[in-house]
């Protein structure tokens, strides 16, 4: 059959469409003439996937699409957790840059599954640190709740049907404790062993300055408004971007934060049913 070029202004329909809400990127490969446009509300209403080979550019493309948010959005909320350290100098002035030294992320949000991915150890011993652990914690959380009450003078009310995985505050002291003294009695279920390798753990972790924006401290402080708040720009202050530079963080808990910091962001949409638009950006 016989074949036509498309002329420019036919690319311009289909990349430009200077009638619908869109972000400039750049322009067309085969006409560098034409600007190369993205609809805003299709890009940013679905999950967006940026795929190539190493040096290909995807982080620049990502950039590119940061920057125009950034300008033309000013009271977006676009969440980047930058595991390379590549996002922060790009986006200087439009974004709140965080640190590991700088942010804290309260350990008690980590569910079980990701406590465990952090403390116990994956070898013989691992099914009996897990049970060990999990009543260390729901002990702890348990105590915690109580001793909130008392100080609210409400002695009636009991904590109720907490479980390891309820999104409680609670010390790590207390998790210390509660393993102290499980492992000092002569009826344990457990060796002894399992008890002095999560101790161990917990201290080593608390000691470890690499860790210290999540378990810098044995004690615990309800900080939730002050999290979220720097984490996802509320309010903006004309920055609609955090960068959250995780490339500090060890790779052996790195799953781990980008997990909880995901799941804050999820619970954040489901708080404010929908009215607080939210992109995370994950590399």
């Amino acid at each position: 059959d016989r074949l036509l070029s498309v002329s420019r202004r036919e690319l311009e329909c289909v990349y430009t469409q200077p009638n619908a809400e869109t972000i400039e990127v750049g322009t067309l490969f085969q006409d560098t003439g034409v600007a190369a446009n993205c609809l805003v509300e299709e890009l940013f209403s679905k999950h967006l996937l940026v795929v190539g080979s190493t040096g290909s550019g995807k982080s620049c493309a990502m950039k590119v699409i940061l920057q125009q948010v950034a300008k033309d959005y000013r009271n977006a909320h676009v969440v980047v957790l930058d595991i390379h350290n590549e996002y922060a100098d790009a986006l200087a002035g439009d974004a709140e840059c965080i640190r590991p030294e700088d942010l804290q992320l309260p350990f008690w949000l980590l569910n079980f599954e990701e406590l465990c991915a952090v403390l116990v150890t994956a070898d013989t011993h691992r099914d009996a640190e897990i049970e060990i652990l999990g009543d260390a914690v729901l002990a702890a959380k348990r105590r915690y709740a109580k001793d909130t009450l008392i100080r609210l003078r409400r002695y009636s009310e009991a904590p109720g049907n907490m479980t390891v995985d309820t999104p409680s505050p609670f010390l790590l002291s207390a998790v210390v404790a509660h393993i102290d003294e499980q492992s000092g009695k002569l009826d344990r279920t457990q060796a002894l062993l399992p008890y002095r390798r999560l101790k161990t753990r917990i201290e080593t972790l608390v000691g470890d300055s690499r860790y210290g924006f999540m378990f810098g401290t044995l004690a615990v402080e309800d900080t939730m408004i002050d999290v979220l708040s720097r984490l996802f720009r509320l309010p903006g202050n004309g920055k609609p971007i955090t960068v959250i530079d995780l490339s500090p963080v060890p790779p052996e808990i790195l799953d781990v934060v980008i997990s909880l910091i995901a799941r804050l962001a999820l619970d954040l949409g489901v708080w404010s049913e929908g009215t607080i638009p939210l992109h995370l950006v994950c590399e």
